[in-house]
């Protein structure tokens, strides 16, 4: 419904920002089941709704991009996009609008409207990926598997989605720092610690680091940057005897492998 300054979407019966999040997830999950989106609120009423995963290329060659964010009033003009992304992003927001009204009056500078919308394809913690449908039957190329190791899994559970890595600053040349991987719209790696503002804050995630078997210290006295000592023995052990489990399992497949080609 529409008039000169104002509109309601056909779907709008006074929904929330909250409720509309939940109506979003289900209906993405129903009309695209095998795409990855992430959705959520920023605030209370803003509403972020980002393609992660697909089957398609989502932006074109010649944009050279990896991710970044959507103007979802002009979709259709983008030259980032592929045609696909284009359909599939104007249909998402097409819904999502559904759900929207807007009472704003630019002439006198007042704005009020039930949610704020921001789309986007991948994000810089991780680039869009596309992904083909996998082969299944008898023709699918057998791949293969050995268990994760309980010395790697508890690593990896600690880290979530950080590392150890080198940073850039001349006080910590060679030394491993706790930070994350970040990217920009056309590929650009960045590494960035992670700064602790108290040794408080800092210790709950060495206490984690420690307990999967890594030391490490703060570099500040109450504060600073995370950094790796090492493993303890017995981590160390395990991780060599693990990796040694793989390369062995690897070796008793590929051979399997090989006999059943011959």
């Amino acid at each position: 419904m529409y008039n000169e300054y104002r509109w309601k979407g056909h779907n709008y019966t006074g929904q929330s920002a909250p409720e509309i999040t939940e109506l979003v997830r289900a209906w993405l999950k129903e009309t695209y089941p095998r795409y990855t989106f992430s959705v959520r609120r920023d605030g209370y009423n803003s509403i972020l709704i980002r393609l992660m995963k697909a089957d398609f290329e989502a932006f074109t060659k010649e944009s050279g991009k990896i991710q970044g964010d959507i103007n979802h009033y002009n979709i259709q003009t983008s030259d980032s996009l592929t045609d696909r992304a284009k359909d599939v992003m104007t249909n998402v927001r097409d819904f999502v609008m559904s759900y929207n009204f807007d009472e704003s009056d630019p002439m006198t500078d007042y704005f009020h409207t039930n949610f704020y919308l921001t789309l986007g394809i991948g994000s810089y913690r991780q680039p869009y990926r596309m992904e083909l449908p996998k082969i299944t039957g008898k023709d699918n190329p057998e791949a293969f598997r050995h268990p994760e190791g309980a010395a790697h899994k508890a690593i990896r559970q600690a880290l979530g989605k950080a590392r150890f890595g080198f940073i850039e600053n001349r006080r910590h040349i060679g030394e491993m720092i706790l930070g994350e991987d970040f990217y920009g719209s056309q590929g650009e790696h960045y590494f960035w610690p992670k700064e602790y503002s108290s040794a408080k804050t800092a210790q709950k995630r060495i206490g984690k680091l420690e307990a999967a078997g890594m030391r490490c210290e703060l570099t500040g006295c109450n504060g600073g940057y995370i950094r790796l000592l090492g493993y303890t023995p017995e981590t160390e052990s395990n991780l060599e005897r693990e990796r040694q489990e793989y390369a062995t399992a690897y070796r008793t497949w590929q051979s399997r492998r090989n006999f059943k080609t011959t």
